[in-house]
């Protein structure tokens, strides 16, 4: 791919829910931090966040063409 991949978790892109959920991206709804309990900069931190970051590699796409 000529960005390297998938763009979520924040190495591009990072989705917040209405709830103020920290999402990997817009279309995969899990979030393991909230912005209503940190800043933005600390839940990029988070556990989920950080490990699908260095797990990138392993990352491949479905059918539907997510990775997550």
């Amino acid at each position: 791919m000529a960005f390297g991949g998938c763009l979520s978790v924040g190495r591009g892109f990072i989705h917040v829910s209405a709830e103020g959920d920290l999402e990997p991206c817009s279309f995969a709804h899990y979030s393991d931090t909230n912005l209503k309990d940190l800043s933005l900069k600390k839940a990029l931190q988070s556990k989920l966040l950080s490990k699908i970051r260095k797990n990138h590699a392993e990352l491949t796409k479905t059918k539907g063409g997510c990775a997550l």
